[in-house]
């Protein structure tokens, strides 16, 4: 009976399990070992900073935008840049350039802060994940108000460089 080659494959890998194929990992091995657990760790930080952060202020019955001041920010410099107020960005309005100062402000969040889809939501006048990740998904398929070509994606890159520059965000 002749072996199938899902039976090779399996027979395969338990031998080079066998002998050790993990034990001498080459350079470009160690590279990509270092890079992650560095980034991994200072995520993991962060995470926990933010945890943290977001437990005191549900014990102190804080609203979780005041616990990092980088989110109030934000949503001022967005409202700013766009030329809308802070009430007209947290309504319910679906106004063309209110949407696009919302989808900004989503997705400057997610980048610059490690808040989950739904502290987002709530930060945004309790707005539901699903809305959240609409506005991700729309950004990173490069769709919708995210087309390739429309000055979106300037003003983004503006507000993230000066964030980034006055905050000192290190991801």
């Amino acid at each position: 009976m002749r072996p199938t080659q899902e039976r090779v494959w399996k027979r395969e890998v338990k031998v080079r399990m066998k002998t050790g194929m993990f034990n001498q990992p080459s350079a470009t091995d160690n590279i990509y070992f270092k890079a992650g657990f560095k980034t991994g760790y200072r995520l993991a930080l962060q995470h926990i900073g933010n945890y943290k952060a977001m437990q005191y202020a549900k014990e102190k019955n804080i609203k979780i935008a005041n616990v990092n001041p980088i989110v109030n920010e934000i949503i001022n410099r967005t409202s700013k840049h766009f030329s809308v107020s802070h009430e007209q960005v947290m309504s319910n309005k679906r106004d063309r350039g209110l949407v696009i100062a919302r989808s900004v402000i989503i997705n400057l969040l997610k980048e610059l802060t490690p808040y989950s889809l739904a502290n987002i939501g709530q930060v945004l006048a309790g707005r539901d994940h699903t809305t959240i990740l609409h506005h991700i998904n729309c950004k990173a398929q490069k769709n919708g108000l995210w087309f390739p070509y429309f000055e979106i994606w300037n003003s983004f890159h503006k507000l993230k460089l000066d964030l980034e520059s006055d905050f000192k965000v290190n991801l």
